[in-house]
């Protein structure tokens, strides 16, 4: 806080300078109370299976893996902020070749927007490892496309993608 005075010298006058740190203590106070922010934390843990082509080996691989999701919301007047960490850990099983895949990954991700209302695509990508005898060329990524969808400071996330990328 700036007190301003147009004389050039004044002589010190405690009184003036008492209410002017009550006053600031006041609006500062009030300022910060009237600005409450929610916490909210939840936990899910889902089970999910999907059928990727391996463009590695020309064949199919039946993935099945269990994803845990742990999201924060903090919402305020003026902002919304998730914050999100993703587990994933699976197996797959190549349809003709019965060649075995396992993979595990985390990624954390942090979105802030000044409105409660927001949406954001997240993409992960999970590198299934064959087991047992190295194919050359077999580096099978498993991609993820996830929607985050944000509507009055309340996130829901839906897988709207899951497709295989060879390296």
């Amino acid at each position: 806080m700036t007190i301003r005075t147009d004389t050039k010298r004044k002589r010190f006058d405690g009184e003036i300078l008492a209410f002017s740190l009550a006053a600031a203590a006041l609006f500062g106070t009030a300022s910060q109370a009237g600005a409450q922010t929610t916490t909210t934390t939840e936990t899910t843990r889902t089970q999910l299976t999907a059928t990727v082509p391996d463009q590695c080996t020309n064949e199919n691989v039946n993935v099945a893996f269990d994803e845990t999701h742990k999201s924060q919301t903090q919402t305020g007047p003026n902002f919304t902020r998730i914050s999100d960490t993703f587990h994933d850990q699976g197996t797959g099983t190549g349809a003709a070749s019965a060649a075995q895949y396992q993979f595990s990954s985390m990624s954390t991700n942090t979105f802030r927007a000044s409105s409660q209302n927001f949406y954001a695509r997240i993409l992960i990508r999970d590198h299934l490892i064959r087991q047992g005898s190295a194919v050359p060329g077999d580096d099978l990524f498993v991609l993820q496309t996830i929607l985050l969808n944000v509507t009055n400071g309340h996130g829901t996330f839906k897988v709207q993608n899951v497709q295989g990328e060879c390296r």
